[in-house]
């Protein structure tokens, strides 16, 4: 994907490109969404940490402080519906992304439901997928969940 003017002129932030994968998927365009939150998380992430596996019916409890960013592995089988919802109790804005097997981004959401993450995505191959997940801009401090139903 070409980057667009408005990039190229000095507005490569991290909000700009949440607007930019809201565009993406009101438009239906998964990858070039999962792409856009991709850059945003890497814009504000000083800090990966690799938290446990996340199994369907269980909820991590993280912690975060401003700059970190979870990497969360999910093992998923072809053709298997990969359903993973966020919120906090400290804090109203998360985001996150999932990275296929290889590392390309092929899902990502910002605000599913109002302003906490999630979505509902088939798995186009068995492997172990990575979600990266922190709060909006990586600012907020407290403790996030994360549950894969």
């Amino acid at each position: 994907m070409e980057a667009s003017p408005a990039l190229a002129w000095g507005l490569d932030t991290p909000r700009v490109h949440a607007i930019l994968a809201a565009c993406y998927l009101s438009f239906g365009n998964l990858q070039a969404a999962a792409a856009e939150i991709r850059k945003h998380i890497e814009l504000v992430t000083t800090e990966y940490l690799a938290a446990t596996p996340l199994s369907a019916g269980v909820t991590l409890e993280l912690g975060l402080v401003p700059g970190r960013t979870y990497e969360i592995p999910i093992a998923a089988v072809g053709g298997e519906t990969i359903s993973i919802r966020t919120n906090s109790r400290d804090f109203k804005d998360t985001i996150m992304v999932l990275l296929a097997p290889d590392g390309t981004p092929v899902v990502g959401n910002d605000d599913f439901k109002a302003y906490y993450a999630g979505f509902d995505w088939v798995a186009a191959t068995t492997g172990t997928y990575r979600l990266q997940v922190t709060s909006f801009e990586s600012v907020s401090t407290g403790t996030l969940a994360v549950t894969r139903n």
